[in-house]
């Protein structure tokens, strides 16, 4: 071989080496092999695992599906008797392995049932999305122990209904034991469970333990309400919200809240009825329970949660919660360990106890949220310090202080909650800081307030939160405020003052009713009026729009007119110049309204 045609070869062989180096020339990549075992059972398909798989696809039809596990349910083809083609491949890596070939099985697939009964009469009805089934009494006689299957029809039990197993229309008594299920001993749940609805089991006296899968996530509202001998419960690990009523006049005697829980409703775990605006509780249930321990998950732990668990001496309680209500530990041994005066639970004003020596004047001490209640119906209550570090979490937190005479509001306030200072009468005014931005409803209702200065920050005034204010006579609204509730200041018989925001939008029905006012200015911004607004004003006999006829009509469009909105005011219209046309017109002269 000449020298020539020897370095063609070996300067070929370098060209195909540098391309095999520069295009990653690799060996082909191992293919995996294909599922095996495919089978359906329960309408559940399976098949074994592929070893060095990173998932598996399946197509259905014209469907494709990614999965991860070795299973598929087939609850939403209900074709009844069509036969189902179902390829399964598994997935490579895409750098060792590549994808098997496809497996196949063909299945025929039932039509699922909407609604059945089982040979004990339970009823059962398809869930919305065809994944299971809810069950309910049905006919069954439910006499001692029911067991409600985890299948029917190869479709998982998911779920129990709302009033599932009350046994009549009226609503059970846990304290007469009257419209009480009291045929039924105990329930073994389904092992699918995933959520138990309202009133689920409410009235069914006689189970003293139940065991809920650890599948559940969601208990409804009263799913154990009067549930009296119910000793023993477990709370499933998944549940994030324990909800209104949903242990309430049950007589448990160990509660673990597990560390999902966020929320405790109302009344959760009550042992008694709470009579509104009073500490007397007229019913109750015994409880054993000594002892609790809030997880640090719990954010908000709402009215009268564990009220009346006469037991109840232990409470840890985590710095975690942002919110408590009125009366969650009213009535329990804990309480009735706390002295007289100021509870201060965490970073909580809870209450204050017993009765104020007279004439008490009380500054909030810092950084503490005041709890709903925590102060009303104190009679000797005279004043009131919030420094700007308290902040206002609940509900008529000093409803009924008939002497309270001056409030200090803190700097930085975002809102006055309802029925805040409802009933003071004594309180004749308030600053109200200019960082609120809502006045809740019936945050002064009855209040003894004779003016009051609305500052702009406020775009909200609730229903009713000036309501029945027999004092009042001057209200003043800078511009900001953009909506005012129904009843928000009817029913004030001295008010002849009335300043409204000029970017007010929205007036609801009676907000004005049957007051002394003489003139108001409607704001061009203004939106709709809602009916009998300004009802019954009896001395109203100018109403002065700063809008023109077609924004008075649209503003008025959708008032009956068979109901009185407006007494018997005159409304006139705004016009910089002299109209030419015939009606009622008004202009500002140096500031005042004044008829052309």
């Amino acid at each position: 071989m000449s020298r020539k045609i020897l370095f063609s070869v070996c300067l070929l062989l370098f060209s195909v080496l540098l391309l095999c180096a520069f295009s990653g020339c690799k060996e082909p990549l191992e293919e995996l092999a294909p599922p095996d075992n495919l089978r359906v059972e329960k309408r559940i398909l399976y098949w074994d695992e592929v070893e060095n798989a990173a998932g598996y696809v399946l197509n259905i039809g014209k469907e494709e599906f990614t999965v991860t596990d070795c299973s598929f349910p087939l609850y939403s083809f209900t074709a009844d008797g069509e036969l189902c083609i179902i390829d399964v491949a598994a997935i490579g890596d895409g750098k060792e392995y590549d994808d098997s070939p496809w497996a196949r099985i063909d299945v025929s697939l039932d039509a699922v049932m909407q609604n059945g009964f089982d040979e004990s009469g339970l009823e059962y009805t398809l869930l919305e999305d065809k994944g299971g089934y809810e069950v309910s009494r049905g006919y069954v006689e439910l006499e001692g122990t029911v067991t409600i299957p985890s299948f029917f029809n190869d479709y998982p039990v998911k779920r129990i209904a709302e009033d599932a197993f009350i046994v009549t229309v009226l609503y059970p008594d846990p304290f007469t034991e009257l419209n009480c299920n009291r045929l039924t001993t105990s329930f073994i749940l389904p092992e699918h469970l995933e959520s138990i609805g309202d009133d689920a089991f409410a009235g069914c006296v006689k189970i003293e333990e139940i065991v809920i899968p650890e599948s559940v996530t969601e208990i409804g509202e009263y799913a154990f309400y009067a549930c009296t001998h119910l000793k023993k419960v477990n709370i499933p690990k998944g549940i994030k919200s324990i909800r209104k009523h949903s242990f309430s006049c049950t007589a448990l005697e160990e509660i673990v809240i597990p560390d999902s829980v966020e929320e405790i409703g109302p009344f959760a775990f009550a042992c008694e009825y709470y009579r509104f605006g009073s500490d007397e509780y007229p019913n109750h249930i015994n409880s054993a329970l000594s002892s609790i321990v809030i997880p640090e998950s719990v954010k908000k732990i709402d009215t009268a949660a564990f009220v009346g668990r006469e037991n109840l001496v232990n409470i840890t309680f985590p710095n975690t919660v942002d919110e408590l209500y009125e009366h969650a530990f009213h009535d329990t041994a804990w309480y009735q360990a706390q002295p007289d005066g100021l509870i201060i639970l965490d970073k909580f004003l809870y209450y204050y106890k017993g009765e104020m020596p007279e004439n008490s004047e009380i500054t909030i001490p810092e950084n503490l949220k005041v709890v709903s209640q925590a102060f009303q119906y104190q009679d000797n209550l005279i004043k009131v310090t919030i420094p700007s570090s308290v902040s206002l979490i609940g509900e008529f937190i000093f409803r009924g202080c008939p002497n309270l005479r001056e409030v200090i509001l803190p700097d930085g306030l975002r809102e006055l909650p309802t029925g805040t200072f409802s009933g003071a009468s004594s309180l004749k005014s308030i600053t109200i800081p200019d960082t609120v931005t809502a006045i809740g409803h019936s945050a002064f209702n009855r209040s003894g307030l004779e003016s009051i200065y609305i500052p702009g920050s406020v775009k909200t005034i609730d229903p009713s939160a000036f309501e029945r204010c027999e004092n009042l006579h001057t209200v003043y609204m800078e511009d900001g405020v953009l909506s005012i509730g129904a009843t928000a200041f009817s029913l004030c018989p001295k008010l002849t003052d009335i300043r409204l925001s000029g970017t007010l939008k929205n007036i609801d029905g009676g907000a004005f009713k049957e007051n002394s006012a003489e003139m108001i200015i409607f704001p061009k911004l203004l939106e709709r009026v809602y009916n009998r607004a300004f009802a019954f004003c009896e001395n109203l006999t100018c109403i002065y729009y700063e809008g023109d006829a077609a924004s008075w009509n649209k503003l008025t469009a959708d008032l009956s007119s068979e109901t009185i909105h407006f007494s018997d005011a005159v409304i006139y219209l705004y016009s910089e110049k002299a109209p030419e046309a015939e009606g009622n017109f008004w202009r500002y002269v140096d500031g005042v309204p004044t008829i052309w």
